[in-house]
């Protein structure tokens, strides 16, 4: 009997210890989530080099830039993608009929909120393709000139690693390297980018200024 009560005991002691450590810690102990990693260290200098090289070649072909300039020189048939046509060529008309009604009656028509803002949208969207006309992408890698990655540097950073500023550099490639090939595709991106401001009717000769 005297070996079971010191049992019972040893018993209760043990869980009291445990429900003491369970409240002091209040939390159960959750171990720490492990994320898959991918295993490059096996790779070489040379291999990483390559597979970022070969990266941003991907990105130069895949660029605006060599993409209308391959569309201008190939042999294939144009293809021409229409996006949003309907909408745009019924605000065309909306805004023609409106211009001629208020030309011809000489009033000015109120605008509501709604054809406000669907003015504003459309403005807009003209300047972001007015913005994208300066936008060439990265064609670095197909002139020898990989740099994709040392762009996301800060020019402090590029300063001390190369010993020269971000400035000088950005020069050099821009006008020694990169004019030939892009002067081409600026002047062509200005005459389609016009072309469609025209086609869409967001540009007008007799178009007035203000909403009145």
């Amino acid at each position: 009997q005297l070996s079971e009560s010191e049992g019972e005991s040893a018993d209760e002691a043990h869980k009291s210890e445990n429900s003491g450590d369970q409240s002091a810690t209040g939390k159960k102990y959750i171990p720490p989530r492990l994320a898959p990693m991918h295993y490059d260290g096996d790779q070489t200098d040379a291999d990483r080099n390559k597979q970022i090289l070969d990266r941003a070649k991907k990105r130069a072909l895949s660029s605006s830039v060599i993409r209308e300039l391959r569309e201008q020189y190939s042999d294939a048939p144009e293809e021409i993608q229409e996006r949003h046509i309907f909408g745009s060529i019924r605000q065309s008309q909306e805004e023609q009929h409106r211009l001629h009604y208020e030309e011809s009656m000489m009033v000015r028509l109120g605008v509501s909120k709604k054809e406000r803002s669907a003015r504003k949208r459309g403005m807009m969207g003209m300047s972001a393709q007015l913005r994208s006309i300066t936008q060439f992408g990265d064609i670095g890698a197909l002139t020898g000139q990989d740099n994709s990655d040392l762009e996301a540097l800060s020019p402090w950073m590029y300063q001390v690693i190369f010993g020269k500023s971000t400035v000088e550099t950005s020069f050099h490639l821009e006008y020694t390297v990169y004019l030939p090939i892009v002067a081409l595709a600026f002047i062509q991106k200005i005459i389609r980018t016009a072309w469609r401001l025209l086609e869409t009717g967001y540009y007008s000769p007799r178009r007035r200024n203000g909403d009145g």
